[in-house]
């Protein structure tokens, strides 16, 4: 029995040491993003122009905002500044260009979850940045505020910017003995558009049915441009996607329990196997929304040898097993990233993968009282799995801790095991491209 307790505390052993392993990764990952999260921010190159039309470039520490920012930090010739759309006339950044403006907003309501019984917006005096989506003689702004109510504006020449007026609300019509309730638009964005175009009759049936979103707006701006023959100043190209290309290098370590419906195997699905640490190699592909910058797709191979050692004593048939069982495997990986904190460049990533199991090799010996069984097995297949991940981003470099639940060596032999994983990866952009 001795031998049996001696098994039972090597178990408890290994079983922490897989898991002291992945805190420790994961503390050194925390403490490097503590360490870099002052410096490293989505910075990005580009300029403003102040009140007075002088130009000055520098650095942004935000690029894109979901909603329209109400100031921007900007580090330039003269330190870190904010300013606010009252400070400066306009700026550029990430292939979009701000300007700032006075206008009358509808406040009233703006979606179908807050929808009242009157038609008519209510105007409240605000000061913006307005994106600038379309500019020339006629040009088109666009808005969003922080509850997700999107506005467009309008200016003709130079007279002052105009919000474009489009706004949902309800009526009651009765029915027999009692009231049904009803949504109706407020389209009346379209006489505005007839007024703004009036030069071009020809654009009456696209103005009619021009719907209230930006590539349709946008359109109906170029074909009035064409139709005057106007020299349109461009703005400068609003890019969607960013595509990186991924070198992978990083390191593993596996934990596995093994399962089988022979009893041939009983020593081995009684027991905890310790992995060694391996090494991952690999590329992959990272695609980045521009106009959601906060999500993203990757998609990457990765290729990880793997080790599992250990050994078991069978108290009851008095026999001992020893085990060494190693695999390569080359996985794809498709998962969704997120940046939770706009201000730190922080990812939660989940997904899944498919792969093919290489050279498998598997052998163990149990030692009988009278003589030793040898086995020895040597196979390959498919995985699937399940993978998430938490990362950091240091410019081109990005470090990240993840985690890996595969179908591993299951039905492997008669003998299975799922296979839990962490990975500890370098990611280093060798080629990138906005498009």
């Amino acid at each position: 029995m001795e031998k049996a307790n001696i098994a039972s505390v090597d178990k408890k052993k290994e079983s922490y040491n897989g898991v002291h392993t992945g805190v420790l990764c994961l503390s050194f990952l925390l403490i490097l993003m503590l360490h870099t999260s002052v410096a490293q921010k989505t910075d990005k190159d580009g300029y403003v122009i102040t009140n007075a039309g002088d130009t000055i470039k520098g650095v942004f520490s935000a690029s894109r905002w979901d909603t329209a920012p109400k100031q921007v930090s900007f580090n330039g010739p003269n330190g870190k500044e904010v300013y606010t759309p009252l400070d400066i006339k306009s700026f550029f950044v990430a292939d979009e260009f701000y300007e700032s403006a006075i206008v009358n907003v509808d406040h009233s309501t703006g979606n179908l979850q807050n929808m009242n019984y009157s038609a008519q917006p209510e105007f409240i005096k605000d000061t913006l940045f307005l994106q600038v989506i379309f500019r020339g003689n006629k040009s088109l702004y666009y808005s969003k505020n922080a509850k997700g109510w999107k506005y467009f504006f309008i200016r003709d020449g130079i007279n002052p910017i105009e919000q474009l007026v489009y706004k949902n609300y309800l009526i009651d019509h009765k029915i027999g003995g009692g009231y049904k309730t009803y949504t109706v638009e407020n389209n009346f964005y379209i006489r505005q558009l007839k007024v703004l175009f009036s030069e071009c009759p020809t654009l009456g049936a696209t103005v009619e049915s021009a719907k209230y979103e930006m590539n349709n707006l946008k359109t109906l701006f170029t074909k009035y441009a064409k139709c005057t023959g106007e020299a349109v100043e461009p703005v400068e190209k609003i890019k969607s996607f960013h595509i990186g290309l991924q070198g992978i290098i990083g390191l593993n370590v596996s934990s596995a329990k093994f399962k089988s419906d022979l009893p041939t195997f009983v020593a081995f699905t009684d027991g905890n196997f310790e992995s060694t640490i391996s090494p991952d190699i690999g590329f992959g592909v990272s695609v980045n929304s521009l106009r959601r910058d906060r999500l993203s797709l990757n998609l990457f191979l990765l290729y990880t040898n793997l080790k599992v050692i250990g050994s078991h004593y069978n108290a009851f048939e008095n026999k001992e097993s020893t085990m060494d069982f190693r695999y390569n495997s080359f996985s794809g990986n498709l998962n969704a990233g997120i940046y939770p904190i706009r201000s730190l460049p922080l990812y939660l990533t989940i997904g899944g993968l498919v792969g093919i199991l290489d050279e498998t090799h598997s052998e163990w010996v149990e030692e009988y009282p009278s003589s030793p069984r040898e086995r020895e097995f040597r196979s390959s297949g498919f995985q699937t799995g399940f993978i998430s991940s938490i990362g950091y981003q240091i410019k081109r470099t990005c470090l990240e801790f993840m985690f890996e639940r595969s179908s591993g060596i299951s039905n492997f032999s008669n003998l299975g095991s799922k296979i839990n994983s962490f990975h500890f990866l370098v990611k280093y952009n060798i080629f990138s491209k906005e498009d």
